[in-house]
């Protein structure tokens, strides 16, 4: 697919690998998020990047405080 919209729909087709991330490897991630977010990065993005977790909803999220909460319910174990 090369556009945008197909990429979308493709990506909210896949199946949750129901990949869990450790909360101690998490709180590391918060706090060097910072070199992520100098390069312009969102949390969201930087996060699916970082833990190679291919939600395209968590990554297009533009508000980090939306993305971090999402993220801390359904990922952090």
């Amino acid at each position: 697919m090369n556009n945008p919209f197909g990429y979308m729909v493709q990506s909210l087709q896949v199946k949750d690998t129901g990949k869990m991330v450790d909360k101690g490897e998490y709180e590391i991630f918060c706090k060097e998020y910072i070199f992520e977010k100098l390069k312009g990065f969102s949390f969201g993005y930087a996060f699916c990047k970082r833990f190679d977790i291919p939600n395209f909803m968590i990554s297009s999220v533009t508000d980090d405080f939306s993305a971090k909460l999402h993220i801390e319910q359904f990922y952090i174990k």
